[in-house]
């Protein structure tokens, strides 16, 4: 026996009339919740005694999961998950900030190793508008902060990479932006 629980939580900010759609809804769930089951093992079955469905995009590890969950339903004719989450992430403010940060670090300084003393001002204003000082120089703090935090970031099909040199006494760190033009995977 599976047993499913669907609980429902609503801010207090919602209005009347969207907490009472929304109950519906969730009473409209619970009373198809055997069928609604039911079809998913109707179509996860199917799935499983036809291996030779076609492909969607690939999606990391999740090899077993797209070939037992999403290949039967792409072949049902529903839309492939993976168009959607490239969708969100193009529009995700943090990644196109940070892919712009990552095309001026490119036309800047393109695969150069650097340390962050070296890295562009132009560059540090777009990490970050408060990192330049009233003296005009760096705040080493909050860039190292934002290098650090983004060490091994791939996106828009760039990768940031973190190198620290530990022949010294203190490691130094390095950086390089990589890029390989593919946005697929990301």
């Amino acid at each position: 026996m599976v047993e499913t629980r669907f609980e429902c939580w609503v801010s207090a900010t919602e209005s009347q009339a969207s907490h009472a759609a929304l109950t519906i809804r969730v009473a409209t769930v619970f009373e198809a919740r055997g069928d609604l089951l039911t079809h998913a093992l109707t179509i996860w079955r199917w799935g499983r005694q036809h291996e030779a469905l076609p492909r969607g995009k690939p999606l990391g590890s999740f090899e077993l999961w797209a070939q037992w969950c999403r290949d039967p339903l792409l072949a049902l004719g529903c839309r492939d998950p993976i168009d959607r989450l490239a969708e969100i992430k193009a529009a995700d403010p943090k990644r196109r900030a940070l892919t712009d940060i990552f095309d001026a670090w490119w036309s800047c300084h393109q695969d150069d190793t650097l340390k962050a003393s070296d890295i562009d001002d132009g560059i540090v204003q777009l990490i970050d508008a408060k990192a330049l000082r009233s003296d005009g120089k760096v705040s080493r703090q909050k860039l190292a902060r934002f290098l650090t935090q983004h060490a091994d970031t791939r996106v828009g099909g760039y990768h940031l990479e973190q190198i620290k040199d530990t022949a010294r006494t203190r490691p130094v760190a390095y950086y390089k932006l990589g890029f390989t033009g593919s946005t697929t995977t990301e």
